[in-house]
């Protein structure tokens, strides 16, 4: 089987955490991104919850728990 990562960029930052800014995550659990994922399927209609719950299950797609990254740029400094 292949795999490919992918890193994930939030142009206008993003909150993961319990219901409230009250508190934030470090990390963001696989299955909240499900969750996400068929939240937004659900918006386009027809059956794309559907395939998407099909896709995962037939293991055409797996998705593990997202850790962050930074992204550092290194400037040589002269």
């Amino acid at each position: 089987m292949k795999y490919k990562a992918y890193k994930l960029s939030f142009p206008c930052g993003v909150h993961f955490g319990e219901n409230s800014l009250d508190s934030s995550e470090t990390l963001f659990h696989s299955d909240s991104m499900f969750s996400a994922l068929c939240t937004e399927a659900s918006r386009e209609g027809n059956d794309s919850v559907k395939w998407l719950y099909e896709i995962f299950n037939n293991r055409q797609i797996i998705i593990s728990d997202l850790f962050p990254f930074v992204a550092v740029s290194y400037t040589h400094l002269t």
